[in-house]
């Protein structure tokens, strides 16, 4: 196996983020990963949701945020069919409506390219007042999530949306994005300038939260967006922008400034769109994102997976299991940074199984998983019916709910880690399998699991600093957060995180970023660099000696290839 490319910490260990490059070398590129500490908390913490059972719930969705979930081969989505015929051999004429919404956020765009850093900055707080001024347009976006997808609770969804908006304007408000954006005494001068129109694909887990956000993302850098919703969660989107362009053109903006296609999404149409986009950013299936990464465009779309945690011997077993309960039961399992594998060493797991307990973690016998696998999966593709239950619908499903007593997650146990073995992969649902690993193996281990169900994605590490430092160093994701919920790989409470709903995976995970994707990722930049006088290195007997001896090397080779 050829040696890494690069590794080892860039910055003080002693700071509060470790950024340590790691990439194979035969890619000559370098994806980060990001570990994360909480040394300088934010003055909130994570917020613990409620978590109450939905037994009506139908889970119809295929459309997945970050999920390796594949559809059965006799169930095709929506998204998935062919457009329509009309008979008469021409473009449909939903293709056209594509291409003028194309048209019209062109217009809306120039009118903001052509503004100043106060005119983004009055978008991006037009988008923010709507959202955290009056809870009562959120809930109605929750109400009519829950109608028309049947997936999540309604304050849940009410809370993750004005959480993730409110912590995003946090985070630009105030940053320079488009116009002069360094100091123009400085050199080099960096000039900020907009991407033009972003097409996105959203999924129906996040049919509310991600549409406001990518807004916030592409107004906060002079953009338009145009979004081609979940085929199941249309009306949800259709919803949300109307709320936002109502609002826009309250304060004199173009309301085509944010847009999203109609029903029916077919697939001809969303691919009109990111073909014909500046740029885009996909959040869906394995299959739709490698669409978005294949279709030509430039792009910035997000990779499958889950977080894996490790248990050090050096952690806080009861503060950790009190971690570990909410990363693997927020939102019943639905997020993409939930955590759905454990890693602690033999000698501590009795003990540390007894703290997950009584945080709320149900231990499965060896009966109760054989049931709980054969419920979660079939014929090797999670179970639909099972997406985003609560712990105790799941169990009911697989005969042993009569057990649980106020759990809010299921915990099967192994002595070890069978990469065969479904439980292993992405579940999307409040299930964390708990695996008896050696110190020593933790590392290959933990990049085996997360080559398999989760490549680049993330990691949480509950431990000493130094160890979670030394640990960092060997494991191939992109982030990696210590002593807290891995939601806040996500959202940036307690740590120092930017929100986002859209994680890259980097070289690993196939995308264009190993970062959280924000408002940066869509602005270009103009840099105007001064000349320097005499900027190179004056010649000395130290700096040239080595020229009649590389004069001799070129002779040399040149006669060789004669």
């Amino acid at each position: 196996m050829p040696p890494r490319a690069s590794g080892g910490a860039r910055f003080s260990p002693a700071g509060d983020a470790v950024a340590v490059p790691r990439c194979p070398a035969w890619t000559g590129l370098s994806p980060t990963v990001h570990l994360l500490f909480m040394d300088t908390p934010r003055s909130r913490s994570p917020p613990v949701p409620g978590h109450r059972p939905f037994p009506d719930m139908e889970y119809t969705d295929r459309t997945l945020a970050g999920s390796c979930y594949q559809m059965p081969a006799d169930s095709v989505s929506p998204s998935e069919q062919p457009d329509a015929d009309d008979g008469t051999g021409e473009s449909s004429p939903w293709d056209r409506s594509v291409e003028k919404r194309l048209a019209d956020a062109r217009e809306a765009q120039h009118t903001v390219a052509t503004g100043s850093q106060e005119t983004v900055d009055e978008l991006t707080r037009i988008v923010h007042r709507l959202v955290c001024d009056d809870s009562a347009v959120v809930r109605r976006w929750a109400e009519h999530a829950v109608a028309e997808t049947s997936q999540g609770d309604v304050s849940d969804k009410l809370e993750k949306t004005t959480t993730v908006v409110d912590l995003m304007y946090a985070e630009m408000e105030g940053e320079r994005s488009v116009g002069v954006v360094t100091d123009p005494a400085a050199d080099p001068v960096k000039i900020g300038k907009p991407v033009g129109v972003i097409g996105a694909h959203t999924p129906s887990t996040n049919c509310a939260a991600t549409p406001v956000a990518l807004a916030l993302t592409a107004f906060k850098g002079g953009n338009a967006l145009i979004i081609s919703p979940s085929p199941f969660a249309v009306e949800t989107c259709e919803l949300v922008v109307a709320d936002i362009q109502a609002a826009l053109e309250r304060e004199g903006f173009p309301g085509e400034l944010i847009q999203s296609l109609s029903a029916p999404i077919r697939k001809a149409r969303t691919e009109q769109l990111l073909t014909h986009a500046d740029a885009i950013q996909v959040t869906g299936s394995p299959s739709q994102v490698e669409r978005g990464e294949t279709c030509g465009t430039p792009n910035y779309c997000v990779g499958a997976g889950n977080t894996v945690g490790i248990v050090d011997p050096t952690a806080d077993l009861a503060a950790t299991a009190e971690y570990i309960a909410h990363s693997a039961a927020f939102d019943n399992g639905l997020v993409c940074v939930c955590m759905s594998n454990l890693l602690i060493p033999p000698g501590l797991a009795e003990e540390f199984m007894a703290e997950l307990e009584a945080a709320g973690g149900y231990r499965c016998s060896a009966a109760e998983t054989r049931r709980l696998r054969d419920t979660l999966y079939t014929d090797e593709r999670i179970n639909p019916d099972c997406i985003g239950q609560p712990a105790t619908e799941i169990a009911s499903m697989a005969g042993f709910g009569e057990q649980l007593d106020g759990d809010t997650f299921l915990v099967p146990v192994f002595d070890d880690v069978d990469l065969s073995d479904p439980l292993v992969r992405e579940n999307l649902s409040p299930v964390a399998t708990l695996y008896t690993v050696p110190r020593d193996e933790v590392v290959p281990t933990t990049n085996a699991i997360t080559s398999y169900q989760g490549a680049g994605h993330s990691c949480a590490i509950y431990g000493a600093r130094d160890r979670a430092i030394e640990l960092a160093d060997g494991i191939d994701v992109c982030r990696i957060c210590r002593n807290q919920s891995s939601i806040g790989l996500s959202v940036g409470e307690g740590n120092r995180v930017e929100t986002s709903l859209s994680l890259g995976c980097g070289t690993w995970g196939g995308n264009q970023t190993d970062g959280n994707i924000t408002y940066e990722q869509f602005t270009n930049t103009t840099t105007l660099y001064d000349r320097v006088p005499d900027s190179r290195p004056a010649e000395n007997e130290a700096t040239t000696a080595h020229v009649p001896r590389l004069q001799r090397l070129y002779k040399v080779i040149a006669r060789a290839v004669q």
